[in-house]
This record gives C-alpha cells, structure tokens and sequence, in this order.
C-alpha cells in the first residue's frame, strides 16, 4: 500500500509505501520541510482512529510510538525505513503524525488494507481427475466486503491442459475472514508419465488488498512398466549369445535407466552363462525403446 500526502507550507510532503503483510511491516517514509532554520522533526505512528484537529502535541501523550530512526532535521530528501507493528494499526490502518519540538506539523490516516490468502484444499491431487477446492481467508477482518478474483495458470511441469477451473469469484463478507463461493481445479488424465506438475493459483481484490498466491500440485500417478526382451529365448551351450533390450508401456518425460542382472535357474548354476560388462540400458526421454 502506497501513501502521499502533501500538507502545508512549512513541510511540503510525505510519502512511503508499506508492504501489505501480517505482522511487522517495514515502511519507508520521505519528508520534505522548507524551514529556514535547523529544526528536529520526529515521525510517529498511531493506533487512533481520528487524526488531530488541532496542532498539539498532547495527541501524541497516549497510543502513539516514535518510530526507531524517525527523527530527522535536514530540510529535504528525508528518507526513513521504519518498522510499524501489527500492534499499531488499527481499523485497518494508522495515524502518521510527524511533529517538531514544540507541535505537530502533520498527521495523516494511512490504510492498510487486510491481506488475502488462496488456500487450496487439498493441496496435492491426483492426475486422475482429483479435485481442489479453492478458498481464501483475509488475516484479519474487514470493514467491507471483499471480492478475490481467482485464475489457475500451469506452473512447473504444466500445461493448460493438464487441468479444468470451474469458478472465478471468491467473496468475504464485511466482517468475516472466510470466503464463500465455490472455485476448482480438477485434474485432467493423460497416459504420460511425465512426473508431478504444478498449478499457480492467483487472484486480484476488488478493494487493492494483497492476494497472497497458492501452488497446486498435480501428482503423476503413472510409472511406466519396463519389459525385457531377449533377442533369443534358446541359445547353444558352447558360446551361444542373447541380448537383452527392454521396452517401456509408455513415454517418460524423464530418461529411464533399467539396470539388468542375471540369475541361475533350474538346472544351471553361475558359472554356466557370462553377463556383459555394460549391464544398464537406457531410455531417452519420451522413448519407448531401450539403448545400450
């Protein structure tokens, strides 16, 4: 949330901007004065409602904090990083009052708007047409109604096809932190096993509150199934030689790598066949085919 404020003759602006998140925020803060002479100003941050009609500095003498590094006396391009707490916003925001020693100069409301999260429900599902539920909470209530905006869009692994939305709107009441109204993702099937994919699911508020981003987890529940195939079901006993390549039922995104051993079976031992050295075949991704 950014903030601008011009004033007076005698301090011609503030401005800053703070990050739409709970908890500790980080502002920073740029003040302009015009004195001719040195003057100390200092910045203040106020859980009041109200801001100060008159220019007294008895408004400050309850529920109003210096902000650590906020005092300045150079007469232009004054820049703060300053840290408000959640403690000091109130109905959804606070009072900024910057005040030299004898009065306040300026004191302005700065809203700070609740933030939205997009929570999907669960928040893996299966390729095989599983289902998320998409919600979204506020960190803290709301003086009106707010309207997110949802879209799903293919993240890592992804394609636009690998999933369905159903629904776009998500409303939280004045007053409440839960949504109503019903949006999807359902996952759409292949026969591909191309390993798990991600959704990004994201949203904009109709009020300028932060929508915090969610990601959706499609889990590939497709391994492929490796087949060897000797060239030779027979060979003769004196320096008879088969070879073993392998197929796979389906393509693989990845590169598969089969590793091949050799065991005595009925009526032979160890010593009666030799294994290569180079026991390994390999699949090229999106290969069905083994080489090596």
């Amino acid at each position: 949330m950014k903030f601008t404020v011009s004033f007076g003759a005698n301090i011609h602006g503030v401005s800053g901007s703070i990050p739409a998140m709970a908890g500790t925020r980080t502002i920073t803060v740029r003040a302009v004065h015009n004195f001719q002479w040195a003057s100390n100003m200092t910045i203040f941050a106020c859980t009041k409602t109200e801001t100060p009609t008159t220019e007294s500095s008895a408004y400050l003498s309850s529920g109003c904090v210096q902000l650590s590094g906020g005092s300045f006396s150079d007469r232009t391009n004054t820049t703060r990083s300053l840290t408000v707490t959640q403690a000091m916003i109130t109905n959804e925001g606070f009072v900024l009052a910057v005040r030299s020693p004898a009065r306040i100069m300026y004191a302005a409301w700065v809203p700070v708007l609740p933030v939205a999260t997009l929570v999907p429900t669960p928040a893996s599902i299966s390729e095989e047409s599983g289902v998320s539920t998409v919600t979204a909470t506020l960190d803290r209530q709301s003086s009106a109604a707010v309207t997110v905006t949802v879209a799903a869009a293919a993240g890592t692994g992804a394609v636009a096809a690998d999933f369905t939305q159903t629904g776009t709107t998500l409303t939280i009441a004045a007053g409440a932190t839960t949504s109503t109204g019903t949006v999807t993702v359902t996952a759409n099937g292949n026969a591909v096993a191309s390993g798990n994919k991600q959704v990004t699911i994201s949203g904009t508020s109709s009020g300028g509150n932060e929508v915090t981003n969610a990601t959706l987890t499609i889990i590939d529940d497709e391994t492929p199934q490796t087949t060897l195939v000797l060239s030779s079901s027979s060979i003769a006993e004196n320096g008879g030689v088969a070879t073993v390549t392998a197929t796979l039922d389906r393509q693989s995104s990845a590169a598969v790598t089969v590793t091949v051993a050799a065991a005595a079976g009925a009526n032979a031992a160890a010593g009666d066949f030799t294994l290569s050295t180079a026991a390994t075949l390999t699949f090229a991704a999106n290969a069905t085919v083994s080489a090596g």
